[in-house]
């Protein structure tokens, strides 16, 4: 997705390349520092994903929590690890922030 933001900001396309006139560091800053205010999407993601983690282990009442807990027949209240074989894109996601949860 950012290499899509970075072509269109740059003007490049599959047949010509634009030239980078600011760093994309420069591009993320607040408007207020001089930037243009793009958020870094991977940090954004992995938020996200901390949110969600928080929220499945402590919203257990929440109707998609009961749901992703059958399953994945997940009774225990704080494991050490989740396991990803043959699961969604969410649960992938999940495991790969696991351990700051």
């Amino acid at each position: 997705m950012e290499k899509l933001i970075h072509h269109f900001v740059w003007g490049s396309s599959n047949v010509t390349s634009g030239l980078p006139l600011v760093k994309w560091e420069t591009i993320q800053k607040p408007i207020e520092d001089g930037g243009l205010g793009f958020k870094n999407l991977h940090q954004q993601n992995m938020t996200f994903l901390l949110k969600i983690g928080y929220q499945f282990v402590c919203d257990v009442d929440k109707l998609w929590v009961q749901v992703l807990r059958a399953k994945y027949k997940w009774e225990e209240t704080l494991s050490l690890e989740i396991t990803w074989s043959n699961s969604s894109r969410l649960w992938k996601g999940l495991s790969d922030v696991w351990s700051s949860i």
